[in-house]
């Protein structure tokens, strides 16, 4: 599992000296079913990445691929998701075990996510430079690199 890859196709919307911007477009589960024209559930959304590298190689319009570990992305599934969740957990069994009302634990609950979410974004930085990508042209040599914000 560790050499698995990730991969998603994008689209250069800008170059720098030292950087590219990427637009990817990120589709839901249903993305893909025959049905989606005609159904309210289906979504995709634009999500933009900005890479800190030279854009050498690359021009505004390209179409590329952004390349990371599948680790890393159970990395990013642990901070969002599974984290919190423990952290909630663990907040109301505080909050029960001290004969906390049921009120009180879930404003603990949902104030203790809130907490978590801020000190994840005051840590934004040490952790984006936690990910490595790789972009590429498709059938290339890739080009490892770092997100910014």
């Amino acid at each position: 599992m560790k050499n698995t890859l990730i991969s998603h196709p994008a689209e250069v919307i800008e170059t720098g000296t030292h950087f590219i911007r990427v637009k990817i477009l990120s589709v839901s589960a249903c993305g893909n079913c025959v049905s989606r024209k005609g159904c309210s559930m289906a979504e995709s959304q634009d999500k933009e990445m900005t890479f800190n590298q030279s854009d050498e190689g690359f021009s505004k319009g390209d179409q590329v691929e952004i390349i990371m570990r599948e680790s890393q992305g159970f990395r990013a599934v642990l901070l969002s998701y599974l984290l919190p969740f423990v952290w909630m957990g663990l907040v109301i069994l505080i909050t029960v075990l001290l004969h906390a009302s049921e009120a009180i634990t879930g404003l603990a609950a949902l104030a203790s996510i809130g907490v978590y979410y801020l000190v994840l974004y005051q840590f934004r930085q040490l952790i984006t430079n936690k990910f490595e990508f790789e972009v590429r042209k498709p059938s290339e040599t890739s080009i490892s690199c770092h997100t910014s914000t």
